[in-house]
């Protein structure tokens, strides 16, 4: 966290999600923390899969990005949400 993150106060949560072969989340916003200014540090361990993301309306564009184990993606600022 504190290399990754750049933020200046710990963590507030971790969750850590298994996904059998061929699961899928769909996209979703991360808003159960209460400072909303700090960024997701996400890792990913295991297989390779793709990381989808978009704006804050449901139809707004999407981009993919290929996560392998041992990626660690850093999501903040405007993107945070």
């Amino acid at each position: 966290w504190d290399a990754l993150s750049g933020y200046p106060a710990p963590p507030e949560a971790c969750l850590v999600n298994l996904y059998a072969s061929g699961a899928r989340m769909g996209l979703h916003q991360d808003r159960d923390e209460d400072a909303l200014d700090a960024p997701v540090v996400s890792l990913s361990l295991g297989a390779t899969a793709l990381f989808r993301y978009g704006g804050l309306a449901r139809n707004d564009p999407t981009r993919s990005v290929r996560l392998r184990a041992g990626d660690a993606l850093v999501i903040g600022g405007p993107a945070r949400l």
